[in-house]
Parts: C-alpha cells; structure tokens; sequence
C-alpha cells in the first residue's frame, strides 16, 4: 500500500513524503521550505500545499497548491488555464482514480472557493437533458387548467358520462 503525509526535516521544516512498499519519498516543495501531502490516488498521484517563497502578508497569499507525479511537484496553477481567476489554487485535498482533485481557491476578493479540477483527457459527460422554460410550463398548466374547467362544464350541463364501478370486483383489504 501507499501512504501520504508530511514530516518534520533536520531544520524544522514540513516536506511532504509518500511511503511506497516500505520505502519513504520526500516530494519536495515549491519555492517555499514546506509541503503537506493531502490525498493520494491509486496511481501514486499526490496532492497537497506547499508555502512560496516571497509570496504574500498571509497564509493563503504565500502556498499554493500542488500535484506530485512521475518523481516531479508542480504548482497546480501553472498547470491549468485560469482565464478568469485572479488568484492561485491555495490547497488540493483529494484526487481520485481520473485524477479529479479537490481544491480550494481564494477568489480576487479574498474568499475562499471549492473547487473540482477535470483533467482535459477525460471524455465531455453528456449534457443533461433540457430543462422547460417556465413559460413552456406556464402554457402546459393553462392548457391542463382549461381541459379541466370544460370537463366541469359538461358534467354540470347533465353529461351521461358517468364512471360505473362494479362493487363485485373490488376486494377488501384482508384478502391482499
């Protein structure tokens, strides 16, 4: 088996190890001295944080979060296309078997987002199936109100439409 975490070096410092059959692998960090190794998948995929050097005034400004395959660390941020985020990914916590990985991100504003990472090798899911505007849904109500109202209509002009039940096929609850 495999097991992910971190552990304390000579000068003080957090690197995050994974441990293969008996044997302990230090991941390394960023630009940083420290690394946390959170979530680990199957294929020996590790995600975590790790702190920048020179980065910002707080916590979240000075780590990033990180993936850790292939004997190599890399800064998550710098792997994906931002585009419209401002900021870096500050920690991953999981990664499955697709490589789907968990992280949080602090938004331009300084909150703190969730977010599921995708790699682009995988297949689109299907698109779910449309969902009807609600004027669609408004024009079914009507049209269901109104096949209701003429049925009300007929029945009180003195319809001979008339439900008939034969008593002699129902059968009483202790017979079920």
């Amino acid at each position: 088996g495999q097991v992910v975490g971190d552990v304390t070096d000579a000068n003080g410092n957090a690197h995050a190890f994974l441990y293969t059959n008996g044997q302990l692998t230090d991941l390394g960090t960023l630009s940083g001295g420290q690394s946390y190794g959170m979530g680990l998948n199957d294929k020996g995929q590790v995600v975590g944080w790790a702190s920048l050097a020179g980065q910002g005034p707080s916590a979240y400004e000075s780590r990033a979060a990180f993936l850790y395959e292939n004997g190599q660390i890399y800064n998550l941020t710098s792997l994906i296309n931002t585009g419209y985020l401002p900021t870096q990914m500050t920690s991953a916590f999981a990664i499955n078997a697709l490589g789907q990985i968990l992280v949080e991100w602090q938004d331009g504003d300084g909150d703190t987002r969730f977010y599921l990472l995708t790699p682009s090798d995988l297949p689109t899911p299907p698109a779910p199936p449309p969902i009807p505007e609600s004027s669609t849904l408004a024009l079914f109500g009507l049209a269901i109100a109104a096949f209701g109202a003429r049925r009300m209509l007929r029945t009180r002009r003195g319809s001979s439409h008339k439900t008939k039940i034969d008593h002699s096929t129902l059968m009483p609850p202790s017979n079920l």
